[in-house]
């Protein structure tokens, strides 16, 4: 596996893993939370809580990451391969650990799932709400464009949030991440990738958001004041620009992903998704092997996370090492 391969992968991983550690904590409030991020250990993955689901199960969040990267590992840039995999996961169960039924499905992802399976087009699916359901699982989609000129990168990753949430905060969060993803993917640190988030704040019109809505993420520029907030500055929600920014302020305080995934954890709220977004850019710029042992392989059905996450990383390699010759990594060729 070369390098690029190994860090798509490792961000995979790192969303799944994030996941799996954020379920049992879900809908904490602030004080329950930090006693139990205070609690969590690199030896043992924690169950239980919430959902009362065993350790090493993930939720919607980390089954919709795996079901992009399927889709786009086997059929590429195709809306339509996104939307029959989630309907997949929806209906079926599949890229849910073995034995382990849906759960926790968020409102306007099931209602946008629900038109789908009506025969309304992935272009016409999604909600006009700002909630984080799209950004929870872009991560792939974001790899995946890595090396597209910026144009093509910014209309397939907004085509793919609108699957779900076609609204203008939504759209926003996943391409302000999706920078901060290619940026980390490109070996930046965690303080560069968030500046040149914010860099693309500049961009937002000409994708077609709107200059309010665009204000909403006007913390990414200035990194180093994210990172210094209190945490009680920081709202767990599933807000889109409010999830994006708790998940940020997690990863720009670590040092290392058990870090990142106890500051996600301590924020309380929506636990699962803000250590699902935040870990995949932990384990990106820190590595798979970073991930604690104990939490890699205590996933419940950890060869399919694997899996998925290898066939992405290889697809996006393959992808740049084609493109590289005619465009720098994600230039605006």
């Amino acid at each position: 596996m070369g390098e690029l391969a190994y860090r798509v992968y490792s961000g995979v991983l790192g969303a799944v893993v994030g996941d799996a550690v954020g379920v049992p904590f879900e809908f904490m409030s602030r004080e329950e939370a930090g006693e139990a991020a205070a609690s969590l250990s690199p030896e043992s993955l924690p169950g239980g809580g919430t959902w009362g689901q065993p350790p090493g199960v993930w939720s919607d969040d980390g089954a919709l990451v795996l079901a992009s990267g399927d889709a786009l590992a086997r059929y590429g840039a195709s809306l339509e391969a996104l939307a029959e995999a989630f309907l997949a996961w929806y209906t079926r169960g599949a890229y849910m650990p073995e034995g382990i039924e849906v759960f926790d499905v968020g409102n306007t992802t099931r209602e946008a799932l629900e038109r789908l399976l009506s025969g309304v087009p992935p272009s016409r699916s999604g909600s006009r709400r700002a909630s984080c359901g799209s950004l929870m699982r872009i991560y792939p989609v974001s790899a995946y464009t890595l090396c597209d000129p910026r144009p093509r990168a910014y209309e397939f990753v907004a085509g793919a949030s609108r699957i779900t949430h076609d609204d203008p905060e939504a759209v926003a969060a996943c391409l302000l991440y999706s920078e901060a993803v290619w940026a980390t993917l490109r070996g930046a640190a965690p303080l560069e990738a968030v500046a040149a988030a914010g860099e693309a704040l500049r961009r937002l019109p000409a994708a077609g958001i709107p200059g309010p809505v665009a204000r909403l993420y006007s913390y990414l520029g200035d990194p180093e004041a994210l990172a210094s907030l209190d945490p009680g500055g920081v709202r767990a929600s599933c807000r889109a620009s409010e999830t994006l920014k708790a998940a940020l302020w997690a990863y720009l305080n670590s040092d290392s992903y058990f870090s990142t995934i106890v500051n996600a954890i301590s924020l309380g709220g929506d636990t699962d998704t803000v250590a699902a977004i935040a870990g995949a850019l932990a384990g990106t710029h820190y590595g798979a092997r970073s991930i604690p042992p104990a939490w890699r392989e205590g996933l419940r059905s950890r060869n399919l996370v694997e899996s998925i996450a290898r066939r992405l990383g290889e697809t996006v390699e393959a992808r740049c090492r084609e493109k590289f010759e005619h465009r720098t990594i994600n230039g605006d060729a």
